[in-house]
């Protein structure tokens, strides 16, 4: 664990937000900590990071665990594929925030 704060907080300054949560996700899953909870820590880890930058908390509906688990265990051999959907994920929450603003905004009365 030590080791993997050591590289990521140096990686941090040079990286993208996005790319740098994806990367400690999938790296706090594969050190894997504790004897539960590991999954759950890890996508509070990369929203914490991802938050403290302005992005809206991404979310991985149930829809999408088979492919989260997938895009996690091919990202160990292929580091782009967990990246990429965790961006994809990032995008879909960026496009929700949106999407439920503009709702929002038009739902407002103007009183005169």
């Amino acid at each position: 664990m030590e080791e993997m704060l050591v590289e990521l907080n140096a990686r941090r300054r040079i990286i993208h937000t996005v790319v740098f949560a994806a990367e400690l996700h999938q790296k706090f899953v594969y050190i894997h900590p504790f004897a539960d909870g590991n999954g759950r820590m890890a996508r509070l880890l990369m929203n914490m990071v991802i938050l403290q930058d302005g992005y809206p908390i991404v979310a991985i509906p149930p829809t999408c665990r088979s492919e989260y688990i997938f895009a996690l265990e091919k990202g160990h051999k292929i580091p782009n594929v967990f990246m990429q959907f965790i961006m994809e994920r990032v995008m879909e929450a960026q496009r929700n925030y949106i999407r439920y603003s503009s709702i929002h905004l038009t739902d407002r009365k103007i009183v005169s």
